[in-house]
C-alpha cells in the first residue's frame, strides 16, 4: 500500500491554505448578509431560549427540538457568538463561511487519505481539485449563507474529520483477526446503552419543546455502557499496525472517529447514515468484505458470513448512536405543527417517486447547477404520469441497472452511486418532512461522493487536458457559486429570484408579500408604505388563484388592516375606505381561520390575525379572547406580545400593558411598534426616563 504521507507535507499545507482562500472569496458576499425572514427570525432574532450559557440555557439546547430538529451543538455555536457578539448578523454567516472552509479542507485530507489507501501518489493536487468541486459548487450558498443551515456546515465538518479519522483506524483486506468474545460483549453493551437511553427520556410527541423523564442518571448510565461498547468494538479485531503508527494510536484513532460523529451527530442527525455508509467502504476502495487473506498475526474469518458479522460488531457503537439520533430526529418533527405528512396524504407510491426524483435532481443539478432556488415545493399529488417523475424513475432505475452490471470493471462508479443514495436517503421523503420536493442544502453531504470520483479520476490520469478542463469548471463554478450566494443577501431579494426562477410558487408568493409588509410597517413614507402593501396585494390575490391555501386570506388581512391605518392617518384621512378595509381584514381572517381548520393547515398564526383584524374593527372583547389564547400558546413571539400588549393597555391600564411589551423587545429588540406602545405605556405611568430610552431605541432602528 502507497504511504498516505507520500506527497510533501508542505504541498499538502498549501493545496489546504488555497482551497481555504478561495472558500473565502467565493463566499465573501455572505459576510454583508442580513438575517432571512425564513426561519433565521425563529430560530434567533425572535429566540431568546438559547441567548446565555447557564445551566437553564444550556439544559433548553440538549431537550429542545425547536423548529424540527435536535441540533444542540448548532445551539451552543449560536450561544457563543450571541455571547461574543449580540446579534450581529455578520458575525454568523462569518463563522458559517469558516466552518465551509474547514469541511473543505477537511475534504481535501479525506481524499488524500483514500487516494493513497487505492495506493496512488501525487495524490495532493488530485485531492484539491475534489474539494474545490465540492466547496465551490452553487448548491453549497444555501448551507453557507443560510445562518438557519448552520448545522449543515457544522454537521458535514465533523463527519468528514469523522471518515477521515476512520480509514486511519481500518485494518486494510486481509490485516486483522477475531478477537474472540469482545464481540460479544460489544453487542451486549450496545443493547443495555439503547435499553437505558430509551427508559430515560420521554420522547411524546405531546412535548413541543423538549423531552421530559428520569433524564441524567438514567442518560449516563447509557454513556457508560455505550463506551464499553466502543471498547469492545474497537479491539474485537486485532490488526498489524501500519509501520509508522502503533496499536496505540490506531485505538486512538476509532475512538477520534467515534467523538467526531457525536459532534455532527449533535449539530444535526445526518450522521444516523454513517454505519451503512462505512459498509460501502468497506466493500471498496477498502475490500474488506470477502477477505480471507493470512496476515502476519492471524486471518480474518474464513465464512463470508462471520467475516460480515465482524464488520458490523466493529460499527456496533455507531448503530446505537444512529438509533438514538433517529429516534430524535423522528421525535423533534413530530413536535413541530403539519410538518410530517401521513401516509394517506402522502401514499407510499408518491414517496417512492418523489425518492426517485431527489436521486435524479442531485446529480442533475451537481453537473448543471442552473434554476436554483429557495423552495420547490412538494405538489399536492405526484403521478408517474407527470413527465418528470417518470424521466427520473427510469433514469434511476436504468443507471443503477448499469452500474450493478458494470460492477467488477468500474467498482468505483457503483460505489459511488450507492454512497450518495446513502447519504441522501434520510431527506428523499420516504418520511416526508416539510413542503419541499427537493433542497439545496440536501446536497451538501450527499454530493461529496461525486467530488471524491472526479478526484480518483484526476489522480488516476495526470492529462493536463483534464487538469485545464477541470480548473476552467471549478472556474465557473466559484463564479456562479459568488452570484448564488449574492441571492441570500435579504429576504426580499431570495424570494424575488425565487419568484423568478419558479412564477407559479404559492411558498415564494406568501414569503415576499410577507416581507414587504414587514418592510411597510417600517417605513415613515406614506406614499411607498402603501406602494409596498399594494405590491404584497397584487402577490397575494394571484397566489390565492394558484392555490387554496390558507396563507394568502391571512396575509390579505394583514395588507388590508395596513391600508386602513394609511387612510386613517392620513394627511387626508378617509374613514369610509378605511372601515371598508378592516371589515375586509376581519373577512379574511375569519375565511383563513376557517380554511386552516378545514384542510387540517391550522397554527396558532390565524387566531392571531383574526384577533388582531378584530381588534381593529373595534371589536374589543372578541378579540381579547384570541390574543390571551395565542399569547399562552406561543408565549416567546413578540408579535402576539405586542398585540397583547396593545389590548392590556386599553382594556387593563398601561400597569398592565407594561409586561408583555417589555418581554416582546426583550425578545426581538428590532420590534419598532413594539417600543412604540412602550412610549405610551411608559408616559401614561409617568416613567419620563425610560420614556426617553424608548424613544432613543426606536430612533436607532432602520427607518426609525
Amino acid at each position: 500500500m502507497a504511504d498516505p504521507h507520500a506527497d510533501s507535507r508542505s504541498h499538502a499545507w498549501l493545496a489546504s491554505l488555497l482551497v481555504f482562500a478561495l472558500v473565502w472569496i467565493v463566499f465573501r458576499p455572505a459576510l454583508g448578509a442580513q438575517f432571512l425572514h425564513f426561519d433565521d427570525d425563529q430560530l434567533i432574532t425572535a429566540n431568546p431560549a438559547f441567548r446565555g450559557l447557564d445551566p437553564e440555557h444550556l439544559a433548553w439546547m440538549f431537550r429542545t427540538g425547536h423548529l424540527g430538529h435536535y441540533q444542540p451543538l448548532t445551539w451552543l455555536s449560536y450561544a457563543l457568538e450571541q455571547r461574543a457578539a449580540g446579534l450581529d448578523p455578520r458575525v454568523f454567516h462569518r463563522t458559517n463561511v469558516i466552518l465551509h472552509g474547514a469541511c473543505a479542507v477537511a475534504l481535501l485530507s479525506l481524499a488524500r487519505r483514500l487516494l493513497a489507501r487505492l495506493g496512488m501518489r501525487r495524490t495532493t493536487p488530485a485531492a484539491a481539485a475534489c474539494a474545490l468541486l465540492f466547496a465551490l459548487h452553487p448548491l453549497r450558498a444555501e448551507s453557507v449563507a443560510w445562518v438557519t443551515e448552520r448545522r449543515d456546515v457544522l454537521s458535514g465538518c465533523f463527519f468528514v474529520l469523522g471518515l477521515w479519522c476512520w480509514l486511519h483506524w481500518a485494518p486494510g483486506a486481509g490485516r486483522g483477526e477475531r478477537r474472540r468474545g469482545h464481540g460479544a460483549l460489544a453487542a451486549l453493551l450496545a443493547v443495555a446503552a439503547l435499553g437505558l437511553f430509551f427508559a430515560s427520556v420521554d420522547l411524546s410527541p405531546a412535548e413541543r419543546f423538549g423531552f421530559t423523564g428520569p433524564g441524567l442518571p438514567g442518560v449516563a448510565a447509557a454513556a457508560l455502557c455505550l463506551v464499553g461498547c466502543a471498547v469492545f468494538a474497537g479491539r474485537s479485531v486485532h490488526w498489524e499496525a501500519e509501520a509508522d503508527e502503533t496499536r496505540a494510536r490506531a485505538g486512538l484513532w476509532y475512538a477520534a472517529a467515534l467523538v467526531c460523529f457525536l459532534l455532527s451527530l449533535l449539530a444535526k442527525a445526518w450522521g444516523i447514515v454513517v454505519p451503512a455508509l462505512l459498509l460501502v467502504l468497506d466493500v471498496w476502495p477498502l475490500g474488506r468484505l470477502h477477505s480471507a487473506v493470512a496476515a502476519r498475526g492471524g486471518v480474518w474469518p474464513a465464512s463470508r458470513f462471520a467475516a460480515r458479522a465482524q464488520l458490523v460488531i466493529e460499527k456496533l457503537p455507531l448503530v446505537v448512536l444512529s438509533l438514538v439520533f433517529m429516534a430524535l430526529a423522528a421525535w423533534a418533527q413530530s413536535s413541530q405543527v403539519h410538518t410530517m405528512r401521513g401516509i394517506a396524504e402522502h401514499t407510499l407510491g408518491e414517496r417512492l417517486l418523489q425518492a426517485a426524483y431527489g436521486l435524479a435532481w442531485y446529480p442533475w443539478k451537481t453537473l448543471v447547477p442552473g434554476g436554483l432556488a429557495a423552495m420547490v415545493e412538494l405538489p399536492d399529488s405526484i403521478s408517474i404520469a407527470e413527465r418528470r417523475f417518470l424521466l427520473a424513475a427510469i433514469g434511476v432505475t436504468g443507471v443503477t441497472a448499469v452500474l450493478f452490471l458494470a460492477r467488477r470493471r468500474t467498482p468505483a462508479l457503483l460505489a459511488t452511486w450507492v454512497a450518495f443514495a446513502v447519504i441522501v436517503s434520510p431527506v428523499l421523503g420516504l418520511a416526508q418532512s416539510g413542503p419541499q420536493l427537493v433542497a439545496d442544502r440536501y446536497s451538501y453531504l450527499s454530493c461529496m461522493p461525486f467530488a471524491l470520483l472526479v478526484g480518483g479520476g484526476v489522480a488516476m490520469t495526470h492529462s493536463r487536458r483534464l487538469a485545464g478542463l477541470l480548473a476552467a469548471a471549478i472556474a465557473v463554478l466559484g463564479v456562479t457559486a459568488h452570484a448564488q450566494v449574492g441571492v441570500w443577501r435579504d429576504s426580499t431579494t431570495l424570494w424575488e429570484h425565487a419568484l423568478d426562477v419558479r412564477p407559479r410558487s404559492p411558498f415564494a408568493r406568501v414569503m415576499l408579500a410577507s416581507e414587504l409588509q414587514r418592510q411597510a410597517s417600517g417605513e415613515p413614507n406614506p406614499a411607498a408604505r402603501r406602494e409596498l402593501l399594494e405590491r404584497a396585494r397584487a402577490l397575494l390575490e394571484e397566489g390565492y388563484e394558484l392555490d387554496r391555501d390558507a396563507h394568502f386570506p391571512s396575509g390579505l388581512a394583514m395588507v388590508h388592516l395596513g391600508l386602513a391605518s394609511l387612510e386613517f392617518s392620513g394627511s387626508a384621512p378617509d374613514a369610509e375606505a378605511a372601515r371598508a378595509d378592516v371589515e375586509r381584514a376581519v373577512e379574511l381572517a375569519r375565511e383563513a381561520l376557517e380554511l386552516a381548520h378545514r384542510t387540517g393547515a391550522f397554527t396558532p398564526h390565524y387566531r392571531l390575525i383574526y384577533g388582531i383584524a378584530l381588534w381593529q374593527a373595534g371589536r374589543y372583547e372578541d378579540a381579547r379572547g384570541h390574543l390571551e389564547w395565542y399569547a399562552r400558546a406561543m408565549p416567546d413571539d413578540p408579535s402576539g406580545l405586542v398585540a397583547l400588549g396593545r389590548a392590556w393597555a386599553r382594556l387593563r391600564g398601561a400597569a398592565a400593558a407594561r409586561e408583555p411589551l417589555e418581554r416582546a423587545v426583550r425578545i426581538d429588540p428590532r420590534r419598532a411598534d413594539g417600543w412604540q406602545e412602550l412610549i405610551g405605556v411608559y408616559e401614561e405611568l409617568g416613567d419620563r426616563d425610560r420614556a426617553a430610552d424608548a424613544r432613543r431605541r426606536l430612533a436607532a432602528l432602520p427607518g426609525g
